[in-house]
């Protein structure tokens, strides 16, 4: 009973307003940011239009409190049906190297342009549209049901890039897309608040909030884009140009795991049966790949990626993935680490570390976290970084 209280004297203060007007100068505020950002990626514009589907909302939130039958509110309204089309287009932009949007792929606004379809005439004389209650019912159930679904698809999404990550990048790249994940799973919260207060107002559980029943939603949603935006602001993938996450996932592929895999010869056989690489070319590329690693040293970028070796060496990445699966039984992450590793062991050798800290040596080796640095020398020598400084070091070039 307390609880009701306290919700009811909340949901009837001016102070919501307050927040409705924070979160929308947050909103507004990291768009912004965005779109004065220098050499705007194709996943940017994604991510802009999903911003302002999300201001548009708060702004109707606000204008709510004032003006109840504002024909903002229609808009606002159908505008939740782009919610999980625009930040599932950015997910699938900022994964898939190979993704475009297509002729095919606009029935995902089909929706959209039909709820805005029904609105629009009397949007466009300044008032709110005559429709049922149970079309207004069916057009909630619709976006709820819209909306969760694309959150289970990004997360989805997310799930494949990190079982794939391996292949094509030398860093834990899933880490940067965690903010994506938060982002999805507060969406889906949001989603089940709502169908559940649509349950409890429909069955009379809420009669107070008979003339606001998504008041409650609405707070909610808005104190969640607070913590979205600042969680936001803190991924510097989002505001700066780092390489993109965006392997191209194939069918029947998978990721090693471990330095050499189990039977690798009928796993690979599968894997490139359809391949035009020649075993001859493929022991090439592979020399030609040592010779470069030893001379060039990629590795010492902490963000060294399949595409971007393959770049350098003038093969495809996928010819450059079954070198390495071939001719070295690793995934691109261990072949790379494995350099590293040995890179931060020479230095031991040299003495190094009697002038730097182990972690000092490890980013200069080209990990990006002391974690994966662990990780990495633990899997290759059978110890930790400092269990391996205490034994007695071989002098370099022995």
């Amino acid at each position: 009973m307390k609880f009701e209280i306290c919700l009811y004297w909340v949901c009837k203060s001016k102070q919501v307003e307050h927040l409705y007007l924070i979160s929308g100068i947050l909103v507004f505020f990291a768009g912004t940011l965005l779109i004065g950002k220098p050499r705007k990626q194709r996943h940017d514009g994604w991510l802009i239009a999903w911003l302002s589907v999300i201001l548009l909302h708060l702004v109707g939130f606000y204008v709510e409190q004032r003006q109840p039958f504002h024909f903002l509110l229609e808009l606002s309204s159908a505008a939740v049906l782009l919610q999980g089309v625009l930040l599932w287009f950015y997910t699938k932009a900022l994964t898939e190297r190979d993704f475009n949007l297509s002729f095919r792929q606009s029935w995902h606004f089909l929706p959209f342009l039909l709820h805005l379809a029904l609105v629009l005439p009397s949007v466009w004389q300044g008032s709110l549209a005559p429709l049922s209650d149970t079309l207004r019912g069916g057009l909630t159930l619709l976006k709820l049901i819209s909306v969760g679904g694309y959150m289970c698809l990004i997360l989805v999404q997310l799930r494949k890039l990190k079982q794939n990550e391996q292949e094509y990048f030398s860093y834990p790249v899933h880490l940067q897309l965690n903010w994506l994940k938060v982002v999805a799973i507060c969406i889906l919260a949001i989603v089940l608040l709502g169908g559940v207060s649509q349950f409890l107002f429909h069955t009379g559980q809420l009669s107070w909030l008979t003339e606001r029943e998504d008041l409650v939603v609405n707070g909610v949603a808005a104190v969640l884009v607070i913590g979205i935006t600042y969680f936001g602001f803190r991924q510097t993938l989002i505001f700066t140009n780092h390489p993109e996450p965006r392997p191209s996932f194939e069918k029947g592929s998978q990721d090693s795991g471990a330095p050499v895999v189990e039977n690798p010869e009928s796993l690979l056989q599968g894997k490139y049966q359809k391949s035009g690489l020649q075993a001859e070319a493929s022991e090439a590329y592979w020399r030609q790949l040592q010779a470069h690693m030893q001379a060039q040293k990629p590795f010492l970028n902490p963000e060294l990626t399949l595409a971007q070796l393959a770049a350098e060496m003038g093969v495809s990445p996928n010819q450059l993935s079954q070198v390495i699966n071939e001719q070295a039984r690793q995934n691109f992450a261990d072949f790379v680490n494995g350099y590293r590793v040995q890179e931060v062991k020479e230095r031991l050798t040299r003495g190094d570390h009697e002038r730097f800290t182990l972690l000092a040596l490890a980013l200069e080796a080209g990990f990006n976290s002391k974690a994966s640095f662990n990780r990495a020398f633990k899997k290759f020598t059978g110890q930790t970084p400092s269990e391996y400084g205490k034994t007695p070091l071989e002098p370099a070039g022995k």
